[in-house]
């Protein structure tokens, strides 16, 4: 997933705002979301935290199309 900021944009405004955009496609609440961001390479890492296998397993499934809609 390719994610773009504005310049200027601090580095909380662009986990909190990853952490919105992931959640809403997700379909989690943000809470379930652990977002770091390591502004000297761009990169962001994200964590899914749920007592519920199946809500974990479905965002799984969620990102897993993602990657092969991005492969064709």
């Amino acid at each position: 997933m390719d994610v773009s900021a504005p310049v200027g944009m601090s580095n909380e405004e662009i986990i909190a705002e990853v952490k919105s955009s992931l959640a809403e496609f997700l379909g989690l609440h943000p809470s379930l979301l652990s977002i770091s961001y390591d502004p000297t390479v761009g990169e962001i890492t994200y964590t899914v935290k749920s007592n519920s296998y199946n809500t974990v397993e479905n965002a799984v499934s969620t990102l897993d199309s993602l990657d092969t809609l991005d492969s064709t």
